[in-house]
């Protein structure tokens, strides 16, 4: 089963925080997330090579499961775990085509769009934004009723996304999330490893 944080990786935000994404990443395996995605879609190709070759490099004596956002490529040529595609990325069969008995994930904003990542086959999706975000703030989010809905149509794991907090991941759970999606909530705290403890305890509860 896959664990039930989800942690997506952002260096502007990392920087504003703890200062690098690497160490925000380090101080997250450290308090027990094990799922993480390379997600960085503002750098050059070479750039975001290198942040994932550091990020894979330093999360492995982890044992955590790492997918890189988008860049089929990028996840093959470090022998990722996966990759997970956004909304506008490549057909669902050409990914897997690529990364063969990898995690394939595919990120949702509607419940037609999470039908077709379940049609297709996917491992896993993202859904969102349930609660309002500042990262897509002209974006009307589900709500909890949209992510219940959504939830009860597929079969596949299905982790709530979009101003997620310690305090409404238990509601996003009974709502039928397997789990949850989290970039600033860790990647932009001053103390990422206290903010990775903050969710687990939120999803043991």
């Amino acid at each position: 089963m896959l664990p039930r944080l989800y942690v997506i990786t952002d260096r502007a935000a990392a920087k504003r925080g703890c200062g690098s994404v690497v160490e925000a990443c380090l101080a997250a395996a450290d308090a027990g997330a094990r799922l993480f995605q390379i997600r960085d879609h503002l750098s050059t190709p070479r750039r975001r090579f290198a942040d994932a070759d550091a990020i894979t490099t330093a999360l492995a004596p982890y044992g955590a499961l790492v997918l890189v956002n988008d860049r089929a490529d990028i996840a093959v040529a470090l022998a990722c775990d996966g990759v997970h595609r956004p909304q506008a990325g490549l057909p669902v069969s050409a990914i897997r085509h690529l990364v063969a008995g990898k995690y394939l994930g595919v990120s949702c904003h509607s419940v037609k769009e999470l039908l077709e990542a379940d049609g297709d086959r996917a491992d896993f999706a993202t859904f969102g934004p349930v609660f309002q975000t500042s990262s897509k703030p002209d974006v009307q989010p589900s709500g909890l009723a949209g992510l219940s809905a959504a939830s009860k149509l597929v079969d596949m794991p299905v982790f709530a996304l979009g101003g997620i907090t310690p305090e409404n991941v238990g509601s996003c759970l009974r709502a039928g999330a397997h789990g949850v999606a989290v970039l600033s909530g860790i990647m932009a705290a001053a103390d990422p490893y206290a903010a990775t403890r903050a969710y687990l305890l939120a999803l043991s509860e």
